[in-house]
């Protein structure tokens, strides 16, 4: 009996090892934005721009705006550019259609206006920035987002570094089909909002934020339960942009994502998985005799 009620524990470890080996992550990658220019440099990047992170797949990122106040959630994206700065406050940011009208997705402005934003404009109209990605393209991954690194900007006039975040998204879910859908949208097809506040006003430029798979947002969800093809970040929609202190101002530093797999267990512990259980049916029978 006390063989067999050890072989009935080596079973159920291995059952446990094996279950657990599928929740590991493998294809790890990241992706720093210092990698699209030179050190120190301003760059006009356009609409959208194409990479290829550690060899996975190719990351594609496309700049976009909320125009509007009180409705951001059920405004449509539309298109703005993308604009790199590289220096003490370096990433990606947006610089929409209303801080540089005159010059549409092509020229270059001043700062805080190349930096990811949701300030009002002429006391009135309030934009709000986004960066869309489309997550390293390998046909059927979803991806786990476990980086997301951003750099406050223009602190000493006020500005935070609030942030929306949206994650989900199928293999087939591209740029290009969720051109024009509202946050609202993008909720019903699956997307997963992401709420981080991340304090009050800094005083530093560049100061680093970093949000990994762990870290809680307002409504304790993170972003390690969720997977998807796309990752959205925008400024908060939830800040008013009435002021400076009002309105959150910051680069996207960088990155990174994984995907979770499902291992195959190891011969020798099917094995041992095999023997466990054979000696639970055996056990449970001289059972049911004595029982009889």
């Amino acid at each position: 009996m006390r063989t067999l009620n050890l072989i009935a524990g080596a079973a159920v470890i291995a059952l446990a090892s094996a279950f657990s080996a599928g929740s590991a992550k493998a294809d790890l990658w990241s992706w720093d934005t210092d990698s699209l220019v030179g050190a120190n440099n301003t760059v006009n990047l356009g609409n959208q721009i194409t990479d290829t992170p550690a060899g996975i797949g190719t990351l594609t990122a496309q700049g976009l705006q909320i125009v509007g106040n009180s409705n951001k959630l059920t405004t449509g994206l539309t298109n703005a550019r993308l604009f790199n700065f590289s220096g003490e406050c370096c990433g990606l940011g947006v610089t929409n259609t209303v801080e540089n009208p005159g010059s549409g997705l092509q020229g270059s402005v001043g700062a805080p206006d190349h930096t990811v934003s949701n300030e009002i404009f002429s006391g009135s109209t309030q934009v709000t920035d986004v960066v869309a990605f489309q997550l390293p393209t390998v046909t059927g991954t979803q991806w786990t987002v476990n980086n997301l690194t951003i750099h406050e900007f223009n602190g000493s006039n006020g500005g935070k570094g609030n942030l929306t975040v949206l994650v989900g998204g199928t293999s087939s879910t591209t740029l290009a089909s969720i051109s024009g859908m509202s946050i609202t949208a993008l909720e019903a097809a699956g997307f997963h909002l992401l709420q981080y506040n991340n304090g009050t006003n800094n005083t530093t430029d560049g100061t680093e934020i970093t949000i990994t798979d762990t870290t809680k947002d307002a409504t304790n969800q993170t972003l390690g339960q969720f997977t998807g093809s796309m990752l959205l970040v925008a400024a908060s929609i939830n800040d008013t942009g009435t002021s400076q202190s009002n309105s959150d101002y910051f680069k996207i530093g960088e990155i990174g994502g994984s995907r979770p797999t499902t291992q195959v267990p190891e011969p020798g512990t099917l094995v041992i998985f095999g023997a466990g259980l054979a000696g639970l049916i055996v056990l449970r029978r001289r059972q049911s005799k004595t029982a009889a």
